[in-house]
C-alpha cells in the first residue's frame, strides 16, 4: 500500500499498479509496480500473504531528475519512442548517448510533466522538428496529462512548440487515431491515422487538409483496425505510402493529391533504399514480394522486383 503519495492525479507523487508475468512454465504471475510522477516523499508498505501479517515500510522518495542541457542537444545519438502501456502510461522518449548511456524520458526532461499521446507509434524529424504520433491524445491512466495525437518539438532541445488533440478536418465529428507521419514540403508534413492522411502545417501547428482516395472508389478507413495508413516514405516530390487491404499508394506533395495507385491488398511494408528507389512489401502466392518503384517515373522497374 502507498500513502502520502497524493489525492488525485493532480498531485500523485506515485502510484502502484498490477502486471502479469508469465514464468518457463506459461504460469501467470501478478505483482505490483511502482511508478513515480512528481518529486517527493510517500510511504510503501508490504504486508506478507502467508498469514504471518509481517509487514515492513519503506519510504519512496521520487527526485527532480536532472534538467542540465545538453552541450550538442539530442542530435548525436539516438532517440527512441516508447509506445508505453495502454492504460498506465502516456508514450515518451528515451535517448542513447553516443557513449552509450541511456537517458529515460527525455521528452519530460526537457518539457516537465509533460508527454507525448496514448500509445505513441511514430515520430519522425523533418524540417528540424520532431514529430510525434500517438494513437489518441491522453492516456486515462496516467495521472499526468497527455500530449495531444500530433506533438511538434525542436529536434535539437526536444522542447514542446505545439500539439493537435484530434485529427479532425472538415465537418468531421470524430477524431482518427493516428499511426505514423512523414514529411512532404518544409512547412508540411503527412500524418497518417485509421481514417485517411491529414496535412499539417507544421510552423502553425494545425490541420490543413485532407487526403482520403487511395482507390478507385475513393474510399478511406472508418474502423480503427481496418483501412488504416501503415508507413510513409518522402522521396522527392512523392511521397509513397501504403494502406491496409487495399495496397500502396503516391502523393504529389505539391498538390497533396494521390497521383498513382498501387494495388496490393497483401501490402505489408514500404522502405526507400540508398540509390533513392522505393520498395513496396507485399504476400503473393504465400511467398514474400518485393516490388521495386521509380521514385521518378512512379512505374514499378520489373527488372528489380523480387518474390
Amino acid at each position: 500500500t502507498l500513502e502520502g503519495n497524493g489525492s488525485g492525479k493532480d498531485d500523485y507523487i506515485a502510484t502502484m499498479y498490477k502486471v502479469n508475468y508469465w514464468d518457463e512454465k506459461n504460469t501467470r504471475i501478478q505483482f505490483y509496480e511502482l511508478s513515480g510522477h512528481r518529486a517527493g516523499e510517500c510511504t510503501l508498505t508490504l504486508t506478507s500473504t502467508d498469514g504471518s501479517n509481517v509487514t515492513k515500510t519503506y519510504t519512496v522518495r521520487v527526485e527532480e531528475q536532472d534538467r542540465t542541457p545538453l552541450k550538442n542537444g539530442y542530435t548525436d545519438g539516438t532517440l527512441v519512442l516508447n509506445e508505453e502501456w495502454f492504460g498506465h502510461t502516456n508514450g515518451g522518449m528515451n535517448y542513447i548517448t553516443p557513449e552509450g548511456e541511456m537517458m529515460y524520458q527525455v521528452y519530460e526532461r526537457e518539457n516537465p510533466g509533460m508527454s507525448f499521446g496514448c500509445t505513441s507509434q511514430y515520430a519522425a524529424i523533418w524540417a528540424d522538428k520532431l514529430i510525434a504520433i500517438s494513437k489518441q491524445a491522453v492516456d486515462a491512466g496516467d495521472p499526468l496529462p497527455g500530449g495531444g495525437r500530433v506533438v511538434v518539438a525542436e529536434a535539437k532541445t526536444l522542447k514542446r512548440l505545439g500539439s493537435i488533440d484530434d485529427l479532425i478536418y472538415g465537418d468531421e465529428t470524430r477524431s482518427a487515431d493516428g499511426r505514423a507521419v512523414v514529411g512532404a514540403t518544409p512547412d508540411k508534413v503527412y500524418v497518417g491515422t485509421s481514417n485517411g492522411i491529414y496535412i499539417v502545417d507544421i510552423d502553425e501547428i494545425k490541420i490543413i487538409g485532407k487526403i482520403t482516395a487511395f482507390d478507385e472508389s475513393g474510399s478511406a478507413g472508418t474502423d480503427l483496425y481496418s483501412g488504416q495508413i501503415g508507413d510513409m516514405v518522402n522521396a522527392g516530390r512523392y511521397v509513397f505510402g501504403i494502406k491496409q487491404n487495399t495496397g500502396a499508394f503516391a502523393i504529389d506533395t505539391e498538390t497533396d493529391q494521390v497521383v498513382r495507385n498501387y494495388g496490393m491488398t497483401t501490402v505489408q511494408g514500404i522502405t526507400q533504399t540508398a540509390d533513392g528507389n522505393v520498395w513496396i512489401a507485399s504476400v503473393a502466392d504465400g511467398c514474400a514480394r518485393f516490388t521495386c518503384i521509380d521514385p521518378q517515373t512512379l512505374d514499378e522497374r520489373e527488372d528489380m522486383s523480387v518474390t
